[in-house]
């Protein structure tokens, strides 16, 4: 009985959060076209990424989250494209969520190590639950499914669009994402629930630390993403160490100065983060240690990223005539 409650109450939340967040990514920099379309092409290379994300591990129902993005640069057209597909599923209740966009940046050149690139992006959604893993009121007394439920559909999908902007030179750089501008209907429900626009503000600054060794390479990065979308606000801040082919960092996310009716103090998670860069496949994990009122009890979650780069025809030769993003590998 304490189970299936837990269960339903599970349903409930993950519904709300749902209709309130999109899903997020603790290595948002390692899946950059998630983040922001005007990351598109910012590779000197071809670049795929994959990602994959559970959270709360240990409550029943654990969110899960999986990516799969690709793009490439045009240096003849200064364009940038790409296409990110991402799956998430929400709860016990099987409340799922399957996306595909696509996306294109334009590179201008504002100084010579200056560089903006304005982006678009148009996406499709498809959202959907599976009833027969709900558990409702009655069925915990009676065990008889419940037959008057004010759900008119199992599936809704939609189309999106979404605008992004990048400044970046060789030590810093900053980026805004404006997502769902259109706000569409993705309502499962009989009424109308338009899915709300979310706005992202990021950035970092890089440092090459000095080092004696000439072979050596050690940066230290500094980056922040803030998010808001409908009553939501939310702060990533963190840093990084880069030496050679290892990567180290720690994040905090939260905003512990402001008090919400919804989520209480703004505390989420300290995140702790492992790379390594193997002959151009960049492995990431990240485990993030819940701090909210949850407590530790949910598992925390845990993050696996994955980025390949390769080197075509078309943008070998133009590889030493690009200005490389400074941003963190993860």
């Amino acid at each position: 009985m304490k189970k299936l409650i837990i269960t339903y109450s599970l349903i409930i939340l993950s519904a709300t959060l749902m209709k309130a967040q999109d899903p997020q990514f603790t290595q948002f920099y390692a899946n950059p076209l998630y983040l922001n379309p005007a990351f598109a092409g910012t590779s000197i290379q071809s670049r795929v990424v994959m990602a994959s994300r559970v959270q709360w591990a240990s409550i029943p129902g654990a969110f899960q989250t999986y990516s799969l993005s690709y793009d490439q640069y045009f240096p003849t057209i200064k364009s940038g494209f790409g296409v990110d597909v991402y799956y998430d599923r929400a709860g016990s209740g099987g409340l799922s969520t399957t996306s595909a966009k696509f996306m294109y940046a334009y590179e201008l050149k504002l100084k010579r190590n200056l560089f903006l690139r304005p982006a678009v992006e148009l996406g499709y959604f498809q959202r959907g639950i599976d009833l027969n893993r709900l558990t409702f009121g009655d069925q915990l007394n009676t065990g008889n499914p419940l037959t008057a439920i004010p759900i008119d559909q199992q599936r809704t999908q939609f189309f999106d669009i979404g605008a992004g902007a990048l400044l970046y030179s060789p030590t810093y750089w900053v980026g805004m994402t404006f997502s769902h501008i259109n706000q569409p209907d993705q309502s499962l429900l009989n009424d109308k629930s338009p899915l709300p626009m979310a706005f992202s503000l990021h950035g970092g600054y890089k440092v090459k630390l000095k080092n004696r060794k000439a072979l050596n390479r050690d940066f230290l990065f500094f980056a922040l993403n803030y998010k808001s979308q409908n009553k939501f606000d939310q702060l990533d801040l963190g840093a990084y160490f880069e030496h050679n082919q290892f990567t180290v960092g720690v994040w905090y996310r939260g905003l512990p100065v402001v008090y919400s009716e919804t989520t209480g103090i703004g505390r989420d998670a300290v995140a702790l983060l492992f790379g390594y860069d193997i002959n151009g496949v960049k492995i990431g994990y990240s485990y993030d240690i819940t701090i909210s009122q949850l407590g530790l009890n949910t598992g925390g979650s845990h993050e696996i990223t994955i980025v390949y780069e390769w080197a075509n025809r078309n943008n070998k030769r133009h590889s030493r005539k690009r200005r490389v993003i400074p941003c963190a590998k993860f």
